[in-house]
């Protein structure tokens, strides 16, 4: 999933992947969008995201829980 994710693309943004995503969540993202979140992604927020600094961390031996 993690892979998949790392290149996903973004609505109005060139650049792709998790941090990037994030970023702009933090930047301007409408939560009341659901899923289309970044829809509406504009100059001004994208100019903000790019300094959110992110880091992706993976952790390992995450216990599995049955829902």
């Amino acid at each position: 999933m993690v892979k998949n994710a790392m290149s996903a693309g973004i609505p109005n943004c060139s650049q792709t992947g998790i941090t990037v995503t994030v970023s702009l969540g933090i930047a301007g993202g409408d939560i009341g969008k659901g899923l289309g979140i970044l829809s509406d992604v504009d100059e001004s927020q994208r100019n903000r995201a790019i300094k959110i600094p992110v880091e992706l961390v993976m952790v390992e031996d995450v216990p599995h829980f049955v829902c």
